[in-house]
């Protein structure tokens, strides 16, 4: 199983090459973060991104999540394997520690989260431990972690990053901080309090089958790009993770071609968070619904019904016995017309 885990991981990775940032970022020669081959490997392909946006949402870097019960989900999402795409910072990371994914794709709009998880990745690298990793995040550890990002990424890239850490450091330790008081309470196991869920993690990025990317969901490249590897390399998508992304767009043309592009299969689930009372938090603190739907019925909502906003969808939703959590598994009707889905 290993052995298949790293060549089909090793096909993805070889048919991509590591995503150009605006300063033409490359990431060191024999750096295997991000997913790149060194320089001198072939490379068979290109995984795109999207333009940046004009602007971000509340003018904000979103450097640490604020939503907290994502264990609501991990009896949902356990060893699925696959590809897992999504959105956002450290729950990325929470949720491919349950997951374990063959490769993880982070996926943001936003510039700086790409740049964040692109600090993570040479951080995971050198640390060994998931104290020593949680250590570089303070302000004591500025010098080991330019040294830590010009390993991975160059100098100049490395230099670059080191401005996005010391930007955000200070927040993520926070956030470091309550997670793992949070987990340590409940005994749910997470790549913070866990040696194994750590390491599996760091693997990840040693192996270079994590690649972070700029990309909208309802964009023309990123998504597109990434079934075509996924296609290429016979991996189904089998975890997306949407966060709360559905409150600021609409199911247009464009974001049902690129949910259908992904090869999905009978364990592809999608996971989205709503803050919205009325739908129920799942605790006191966290003012989010959680809600999973099979990534399959979720293509085929996108398919053959006109929904056109997150809210819309969830009152399909139906009840878990579990507080704050949902799941949406009703078969949609047919729409006629039917809805449009870009080329």
């Amino acid at each position: 199983m290993k052995q298949r885990t790293l060549l089909l991981a090793a096909v993805f990775a070889a048919s991509l090459v590591m995503v150009v940032g605006e300063a033409g970022a490359q990431p060191a020669t024999g750096a295997r973060a991000g997913g790149a081959a060194g320089p001198a490997s072939p490379v068979l392909g290109t995984l795109e991104e999207d333009p940046a946006p004009a602007e971000l949402i509340r003018n904000s870097h979103y450097w640490v999540s604020n939503e907290n019960a994502h264990d609501i989900w991990r009896s949902r999402i356990s060893d699925l394997g696959g590809v897992q795409l999504a959105v956002g910072a450290d729950q990325v990371y929470v949720l491919a520690g349950w997951s374990r994914p063959e490769v993880l794709v982070p996926l943001d709009f936003d510039t700086a989260i790409r740049d964040l998880h692109r600090v993570y990745g040479a951080l995971f690298v050198a640390a060994s431990t998931r104290e020593a990793f949680v250590r570089l995040w303070s302000a004591a550890a500025a010098d080991d972690v330019q040294a830590a990002l010009v390993r991975t990424w160059g100098e100049a890239e490395g230099a670059r990053l080191l401005r996005t850490w010391r930007e955000c450091h200070a927040r993520v330790g926070r956030r470091f901080q309550r997670m793992t008081a949070r987990y340590g309470r409940s005994g749910v196991p997470m790549f913070l309090t866990d040696d194994a869920t750590y390491g599996f993690l760091r693997q990840l990025w040693v192996d270079g089958r994590v690649i972070p990317v700029r990309g909208d969901v309802t964009g023309e490249r990123a998504l597109q790009s990434v079934a075509r590897a996924a296609q290429g390399a016979s991996l189904p998508v089998r975890l997306i993770y949407l966060s709360n992304v559905e409150q600021y767009i609409t199911y247009n043309p464009s974001f049902r071609r690129n949910v259908l592009a992904l090869p999905m299969d009978e364990r592809s689930v999608v996971l989205r968070t709503r803050s919205m009372e009325s739908l129920g938090f799942a605790e006191e603190g966290d003012e989010y619904h959680y809600n999973v739907q099979p990534g399959l019925n979720f293509q085929a909502w996108m398919r053959v019904n006109r929904v056109n906003e997150g809210r819309f969808l969830l009152r399909e939703r139906s009840s878990t016995g579990r507080q704050g959590l949902s799941e949406i598994t009703r078969e949609p009707p047919v729409s006629t017309p039917a809805p449009q889905i870009a080329n």
